[in-house]
């Protein structure tokens, strides 16, 4: 199963779930999923609208298990502008789980607050308690593009953080 985001040239997001298979977990054929993924889910849309994108997206698999997200060339000005705020508005609209990680990797060094303080200039919408949260859920890692050391470190970050997410499904209170 995996996640796709494209921006659409309203700026509206479109979110595709795909999978290999014939049919999605909840039954859906992969047309329809392409389908889904052409549907804008733009400021202009009801809230109601976006509640039922959200129940649909709450089956699928990648709400209920860690999932992390690595945003590479995540210092520069394409992910300041346009990657972390959009996927500021799929969290805010839950269509990211809570527990979701988002890595951004770069060769810049940086210092998580620094990191944090740049990327939040640009998150709009939501609550001052959702932009804190989302930051949260960013982490930062530096290295080179071309170091098989640094990515095998990155690797052993994130093996460490997605089983922190699945300690923490495992103790989430049912409701």
């Amino acid at each position: 199963l995996g996640l796709g985001l494209g921006l659409g040239l309203g700026l509206g997001l479109a979110l595709a779930i795909v999978e290999g298979g014939a049919t999605m977990q909840n039954g859906q054929s992969p047309a329809s999923a392409r389908s889904m993924a052409m549907a804008s889910v733009s400021p202009a849309r009801s809230r109601a609208s976006r509640s039922s994108l959200s129940m649909h997206c709450a089956e699928e698999e990648f709400m209920t298990n860690a999932l992390s997200v690595v945003v590479l060339g995540a210092s520069g000005d394409l992910a300041k502008k346009k990657t972390y705020p959009a996927l500021y508005d799929l969290f805010v609209n839950d269509l990211l789980p809570r527990h979701v990680t988002i890595c951004g990797y770069a060769r810049s060094h940086k210092t998580i607050e620094e990191f944090r303080a740049r990327i939040g200039e640009k998150l709009a919408g939501g609550t001052d308690a959702e932009k804190a949260e989302f930051l949260s859920r960013c982490e930062y890692f530096s290295g080179g593009y071309d170091s098989q050391e640094k990515f095998t470190e990155l690797a052993g970050r994130l093996t460490e953080w997605e089983a922190a997410q699945v300690s923490c499904l495992r103790h989430k209170p049912s409701p």
